[in-house]
């Protein structure tokens, strides 16, 4: 258990002589003895406190403010760890400010980390949280955004901004994603209790699982820590498929602890283990499935699921299905076609005008404004921003280009004849 401050001080002081210098010498043993008792692994906890011990020691730490010295002991401790939980806070105490919130704490998040909900074109859940957040009352309102999606033939789960929160939470919400039978999803081995609890898909919910929908998980660079667990969890089952940048890279849930005169200390004290992998995705981060930047994730996710869905549909609606994931295709992996057969098209074509300009073929039609082609082959192309038309180049047997076929969604076609030169 950690010494009160006073105690603290003592112990350093009966250690060996200090330098006159070094202000916060009972704040760096606080720092050393959290280390050291609570950490994770127990010998890295002991090499942090030998290291803090020893720059006190030898006078490292003599002059720093409070702010330099956070950010020495913060460096120097993240060296050794390599772990992205751990972190040290400054916040001096000021007459009439508010009790500074402990390392690794969270703010009360905005409508309990929720940000969006709606249906996607294709019948497609989609849902985008930032936070998970184990007050009880969130189950309110996870419930409710699982009743708007209920109907869904597909969903995506946005985790691109997700920064982690409550293991709870991420087992209630995981949950809904499996059928009833249990599944063990994840346990957390605590050194401080030396103790691991299992997380398994509750049971009871209070809504319609979706069990039987394909499941799709975006991520980025900043999915970090619960964000991970979530997405590691339906990773590892089979339950879903993740499009988008390998994550952050934490796995070890931290304690927040306050050590006096406005330090405090984020101790990572537990990990995750993974009942499928027997590991987890601490400095590694978790791979997606799919790997794309971060800001395309959304559309290539979408357009799998589209292609995925169209695959088991049947007439019109394989067909508008099938249109909507070639507008993204055409947008987000356009096929290369070469500059020379660009100039080729270009060209009058009736109420059509085709303009080739810097590497790229411009449309329009009867004085509109320019939009730029994305090819879905070498002689196919669909207009950006604009998901119910294609068209087609048309050539005769000498390869000379003599018209347009127009395609739409609905169905049905019209031909451009190209003007003669």
């Amino acid at each position: 258990m950690l010494k009160t401050i006073a105690a603290v001080a003592c112990a350093v002081s009966c250690s060996g002589p200090l330098h006159a210098e070094t202000q916060y010498a009972d704040v760096v043993e606080a720092f050393a003895e959290a280390m050291e008792e609570k950490y994770v692994f127990p010998d890295v906890g002991k090499q942090c406190a030998a290291l803090l011990r020893q720059n006190l020691k030898s006078g490292k730490y003599d002059g720093l403010d409070g702010e330099a010295l956070a950010v020495s002991v913060h460096d120097e401790l993240r060296e050794v760890t390599k772990d992205r939980h751990f972190g040290i806070k400054y916040n001096p105490p000021t007459p009439g400010a508010t009790k500074p919130q402990p390392a690794g704490g969270y703010g009360q998040p905005v409508n309990h980390g929720f940000r969006k909900v709606e249906i996607l074109t294709g019948n497609i859940g989609y849902l985008d949280f930032r936070f998970f957040d184990g007050s009880e009352d969130t189950k309110d309102t996870v419930d409710a955004a699982m009743g708007f999606l209920r109907d869904s033939d597909a969903v995506i789960v946005d985790m691109r901004q997700n920064g982690g929160g409550a293991p709870q939470m991420v087992q209630y919400i995981c949950s809904y994603f499996f059928g009833d039978d249990p599944v063990h999803l994840n346990s957390i081995y605590d050194r401080t209790s030396d103790s691991t609890e299992e997380f398994w898909t509750l049971a009871d919910l209070p809504g319609d699982r979706f069990d039987k929908v394909p499941v799709y998980v975006l991520t980025s660079a900043m999915t970090f820590s619960g964000a991970e667990e979530f997405s590691y969890n339906l990773q590892t089952r089979d339950r879903a498929t993740l499009v988008g940048e390998t994550t952050g890279g934490g796995a070890h849930p931290v304690m927040g602890i306050e050590v006096g005169e406005g330090f405090s200390i984020g101790v990572p004290f537990a990990r995750a283990i993974n009942p499928v992998t027997g590991t987890n995705w601490e400095g590694t981060g978790v791979t997606p499935d799919i790997a794309c930047p971060a800001d395309e994730a959304l559309d290539m996710a979408q357009m799998l699921v589209l292609d995925e869905l169209s695959e088991s549909a049947s007439g019109h609606q394989a067909n508008r299905l099938a249109w909507a994931a070639d507008f993204l295709r055409s947008k987000i992996v356009p096929v290369k076609v070469d500059n020379e057969t660009l100039k080729k098209y270009a060209g009058s074509y009736g109420p059509r005008q085709l303009t080739f300009r810097d590497g790229t073929l411009y449309y329009s039609r009867e004085g509109n404004p320019e939009r730029p082609l994305n090819a879905l082959s070498n002689d196919t192309f669909m207009i950006e921003g604009v998901d119910f038309f294609k068209l087609k180049f048309v050539s005769d047997n000498k390869g000379k280009i003599k018209s347009i076929l127009g395609s739409y969604s609905q169905g049905h076609t019209d031909v451009s004849m190209r003007d003669e030169d």
